[in-house]
């Protein structure tokens, strides 16, 4: 309250007199609150605490799969050695890197509700372009999803999935 040069710390108008103190305790003790409100701040602050040393991380917008019509267990166990499966739009050929051991392909035509549509057996090596026998039912301008798939050292092996606009 005093400094060591003898002056007061607190401006006058700073300074609570004896009476307004106990006043201020009259009127505070008057208006008692049920203590559930301050319970649940503390709750609040327990879960804001807890929110930022683990916060919950977004979702990501887009899934590959869905988890009902993803693919069979098997194709899940066989992991993916063929990479990157594209398509190409001007020439309406799908292009991928080969595996070493791999023999015939299969492709596969899923709708963009990721249900198979079609499977395309005995497919050679890549570029692959569908004839228009096997092309019959793909709606031009729809929107498609697609793997490819072969059998390397008797495991089955499946492309990353792509998404492709047929023209």
């Amino acid at each position: 309250m005093v400094g060591a040069d003898g002056k007061l710390l607190q401006k006058p108008w700073r300074q609570r007199s004896e009476r307004a103190v106990a006043r201020a305790r009259q009127l505070r003790a008057s208006r008692r609150q049920a203590p559930w409100p301050k319970l649940l701040g503390w709750g609040c602050i327990g879960v804001a605490g807890l929110a930022a040393f683990s916060p919950v991380t977004p979702l990501p917008s887009h899934v590959p799969v869905s988890a009902e019509a993803g693919p069979e267990p098997e194709e899940r166990s066989g992991g993916r050695s063929i990479e990157e499966l594209a398509f190409d739009e001007q020439l309406g050929v799908f292009g991928w890197q080969e595996p070493r051991g791999a023999g015939s392909y299969r492709f596969v035509l899923m709708g963009e509700d990721y249900r198979t549509l079609q499977t395309i057996d005995g497919i050679g090596a890549p570029p692959w372009r569908p004839s228009a026998e096997q092309s019959a039912c793909w709606k031009t301008g729809a929107m498609f999803h697609g793997a490819v798939q072969t059998v390397v050292n008797d495991r089955t092996v499946r492309s990353p999935m792509i998404r492709f606009v047929w023209q």
